[in-house]
This record gives structure tokens, sequence and C-alpha cells, in this order.
């Protein structure tokens, strides 16, 4: 399976079409980019009334999940993942159209960022390469 690139910036976007992704039109979809192996919950948010979560487990070579079929709400979205910090946010699903989210997840251990890379360079992490 092709790993889909993530878009470049952070988007949330009511789109009418969005990767072919046909949306009846009394229901509303969801696409969210995030970090392979996450785990996602979505529950709808209906005032004091209990109810139930739609739960998800991406897999190891995913990075998308594209949800047809839902119901116009709001929903709270919680999306965990051993490596990434908790993300929790409000969704506002719309009938007849597409939500694209791409969810910035933070790493728990931190992040490197290294600028330039002259002709000739590598980088070595912890006895492994990076080029």
């Amino acid at each position: 399976m092709e790993r889909e690139e993530r878009p470049t910036t952070e988007t949330v976007a009511r789109k009418r079409a969005s990767d072919n992704i046909k949306v009846a039109p009394n229901d509303g979809a969801l696409v969210m980019w995030l970090a392979p192996g996450a785990k996602v919950s979505l529950t709808p948010v209906l005032g004091n009334r209990s109810t139930k979560s739609l739960n998800f487990n991406l897999g190891q070579n995913d990075n998308k999940l594209t949800l047809r079929s839902l119901l116009p709400s709001k929903y709270k979205l919680e999306v965990t993942h051993s490596d990434y910090q908790p993300y929790v946010r409000e969704v506002t699903v719309v009938r007849g159209d597409i939500v694209s989210l791409l969810v910035d997840q933070v790493s728990k251990y931190g992040s490197i960022i290294i600028g330039g890379s002259p002709p000739g360079s590598k980088l070595v992490l912890e006895g492994r390469d990076y080029v």
C-alpha cells in the first residue's frame, strides 16, 4: 500500500469534493491525515445524552482516515498514539460537505530541525545514518 503525502499546511477546510468522495445530501464526511498507527475516537456531542463513540485504529502503513456517511453534528475527536501527545478537539460535520483535517500531533520525545544540506554531508544519530 502506497503512503499518501500529508498536506504541507495546517488545514481545517470544508470542501464540496475531495479525493473523489461522494457525500449523500443528508450526510457529511470527515477526512483526516494523522500518524500511522494512531487510534481515533469520534463521539457525537448531543448535550447531556450519553452517546456511543466510533473507534478506529490506523494501520502502520496508513496515514489517512476517511469517514463517509456521518450524521451532521458536532463531534469530540480524540486521537491517541504511543509516540504522540493526545489530540482532542471538536469537529463539526456539515450536511452535504466534506471536512478535511490535518491532525497536528506533537511528539512525546521532541524534535530536531536541521537546516541546510551541504553537498556530501550526512547525519548520523545514535549510529544510524540519515540522508
